[in-house]
């Protein structure tokens, strides 16, 4: 369960509350409309006037379109960082992983998440490379969410290295074994199997994710057996 931290938006000035609070309302609102349009159907003037801003104040806080896709990325993770954190389903490590990956697929088609992965290679860009969302942005962008503001994880890989150190104190993973290693290979299933497998909803998603993730396992296991 994740504890607040007794932060709160008067402890800042008028114009912090502002900027932070536009930042926000842009990332919500890209992320609305990327979940319905996908990243080259959503139209920037249209979230200009929606959040009621002008297209020079957008582009002053967000002067490429990549840019804001990383920071509403920022928002999405945060909040299935806190629902995984806060929820009360006793997961193993494996489940738990399938978990995260049912949130993201359950929240972006797959068409849009084949094109959001093109542009983000294609163009070097990732949301890690970005500076995470500040406490205010968080209160801002996800105000049912308590205790937003003290989650230390802000990114897929976080939230992969989480659970893969849990599952190391929990002994369902090899004691003395690389998280690193273990994440950047969960990565790679993440991202793999949707792009090689041919499927029609997360349902048949999920089965071949817990295959490939329990091979994954096995394999660091036999290895660290053998003294690797």
């Amino acid at each position: 369960m994740v504890k607040k931290c007794g932060v709160k938006k008067a402890d800042y000035s008028l114009r912090e509350r502002k900027s932070a609070k536009t930042r926000a309302r842009l990332g919500v609102l890209f992320l609305r409309e990327i979940s319905k349009r996908g990243f080259s159907g959503v139209n920037i003037a249209d979230i200009c006037r929606k959040a009621d801003i002008s297209e020079a104040t957008f582009y002053n806080y967000f002067p490429k379109k990549t840019d804001i896709l990383c920071y509403s990325s920022g928002i999405f993770m945060l909040k299935a960082i806190w629902e995984i954190k806060n929820s009360r389903k006793k997961l193993n490590t494996l489940n738990l992983l399938v978990e995260i990956c049912g949130k993201i697929f359950k929240s972006v088609n797959m068409r849009t998440f084949y094109e959001i992965t093109s542009i983000m290679i294609a163009e070097r860009v990732f949301p890690r490379d970005y500076p995470p969302l500040s406490v205010l942005e968080r209160l801002y962008a996800l105000p049912r969410c308590r205790g937003i503001e003290s989650i230390k994880e802000t990114s897929l890989e976080d939230l992969f290295f989480y659970a893969v150190k849990r599952g190391i104190k929990r002994k369902e993973l090899p004691p003395g074994i690389n998280p690193r290693d273990v994440v950047l290979g969960v990565l790679s299933v993440f991202i793999g199997v949707p792009l090689s497998s041919d499927f029609k909803d997360f349902g048949q998603l999920e089965k071949i994710y817990k295959k490939q993730f329990s091979l994954l396992f096995r394999g660091f296991r036999r290895r660290r057996a053998n003294g690797k």
